[in-house]
């Protein structure tokens, strides 16, 4: 993978981390979680650059995000947590990897002038739902929290 597209994956990572961390307001004392990660398979190969999001089933949960790194490993980050992790309880997980492209739909290195550009998804789209994804997993409070997810093209 080039580095205009890491910078790019990283840049929109970080982008998408930030605004789910901005979303939602902490109890005092943060919101109390357990570690939590996994691994993204995009046809038997490790997915570098996506977003998976946990969408709490039932009440009492929060909605975290973790974006995978070149192995496809991520760490889940919930709003308003003092550490890495989710709150314990069932989720419904979608699973997104968007880059930003320009006009002509090339992939382009984000910088100053971003209204020009618009992004595109490169998964298929029944990934990007918690209704389509198929993906329901429960986040135990104690024991292991990693959590693999195969995606393919059908």
């Amino acid at each position: 993978m080039s580095s205009r597209i890491r910078t790019l994956t990283l840049c929109l990572a970080c982008l998408s981390l930030a605004l789910l961390l901005f979303t939602g307001c902490a109890p005092s004392g943060g919101t109390p979680v357990v570690p939590a990660s996994g691994t993204i398979l995009y046809n038997g190969e490790p997915l570098e650059g996506a977003m998976a999001t946990f969408f709490p089933a039932s009440d009492g949960g929060r909605e975290s995000a973790g974006t995978t790194d070149s192995k496809g490993v991520f760490l889940m980050i919930t709003a308003g947590a003092d550490k890495t992790g989710c709150v314990p309880g069932k989720y419904k997980v979608s699973i997104s990897k968007q880059v930003m492209v320009d006009s002509r739909g090339n992939i382009v290195v984000p910088h100053e002038d971003l209204l020009n550009y618009s992004y595109k998804e490169l998964l298929p789209k029944k990934y990007q739902s918690t209704e389509t994804s198929g993906f329901e997993i429960e986040v135990a409070r104690r024991g292991k929290n990693q959590f693999t997810f195969e995606l393919d093209d059908q």
